[in-house]
């Protein structure tokens, strides 16, 4: 006979350390590929936020936050794909609601080490029959903007944040709860 420490109950799902579960998650973006790769090693035309949740019971999970560039070409011109850009952009600070509209210069990069909240679902199942979590429309949400409020948030990460990355006269709650209304896609043109 052994003796055995059994992990938590959260802890016996096959996910392992990456989340699993949609929801409204308060994320910290702890690197970010401006040349992403799938598992085979096919290149994505887009960037990976590889990001780690903050608070809630999913806590220290990671989530590869995956935005695709726009394609000109296609059946929307690209507008979905850019709205989720610019959402995430304007969610870490690195544009402004204020340039919607405008062409800027974006240094994805500085994008390390900001905060920013997600509203994620299960995705479609893939060839396998395995579903992963992924983001529900396009919304990326600033930290402070209010339809990240029903995000269950890290006190202790928020305080960290510096004045200049918070939203003056607004704080966001500490409850989780459900899920605001899906974003619809933006009239951006550029970024």
């Amino acid at each position: 006979m052994a003796k055995m420490q059994m992990p938590a109950k959260e802890d016996l799902g096959g996910g392992g350390n990456w989340l699993n579960e949609a929801g409204i998650y308060h994320l910290l973006v702890v690197e970010l590929d401006e040349q992403p790769t799938t598992k085979e090693g096919k290149p994505i035309d887009g960037i990976k936020a590889i990001s780690t949740v903050l608070g809630g019971p999913n806590t220290g999970k990671k989530f590869d936050l995956i935005l695709r560039n726009p394609n000109f070409n296609g059946k929307d011109k690209g507008k979905w794909a850019m709205a989720k850009l610019a959402n995430f952009a304007i969610a870490t600070g690195l544009a402004t609601e204020e340039q919607c509209g405008e062409e800027v210069d974006i240094d994805w990069q500085k994008a390390k080490g900001r905060q920013y909240v997600a509203v994620l679902e299960m995705g479609e199942p893939n060839e396998q029959g395995k579903s992963f979590v992924d983001l529900a429309w396009a919304n990326v949400y600033h930290v402070d903007d209010p339809r990240a409020a029903k995000a269950t948030f890290s006190k202790p990460d928020l305080d960290a944040l510096p004045a200049n990355m918070r939203r003056t006269g607004t704080k966001p709650p500490a409850a989780a709860g459900t899920a605001p209304p899906a974003s619809k896609p933006s009239a951006l043109s550029k970024i």
